[in-house]
């Protein structure tokens, strides 16, 4: 059985921007957050119906400071996190 995936980042550490790829596998309403170490959302990426298929997004980091964030998947009942490291 296929399942939702949040695969990788990349670059990882990243200096500003990082490319996020994810992978939705039945028609279903999909957020992708930004969440800093305090557990606040810093950026919301995508909050969306979205059809099955493999997908990718561009995080600009520009404006925000250096550190530790975590990219969060949500969908149905599946929850995903991954961390991601800005350097500047």
């Amino acid at each position: 059985m296929e399942s939702f995936e949040l695969l990788h980042t990349s670059p990882n550490p990243f200096n500003p921007s990082t490319t996020i790829e994810y992978k939705v596998v039945s028609n279903s309403t999909v957020s992708l957050n930004i969440i800093g170490l305090q557990g606040r959302i810093v950026s919301k990426l995508i909050n969306s119906e979205m059809e099955a298929g493999s997908y990718h997004i561009l995080w600009d980091a520009g404006n925000y400071p250096s550190g530790m964030y975590l990219v969060r998947f949500d969908s149905n009942e599946t929850i995903l996190t991954k961390k991601i490291m800005l350097i500047k």
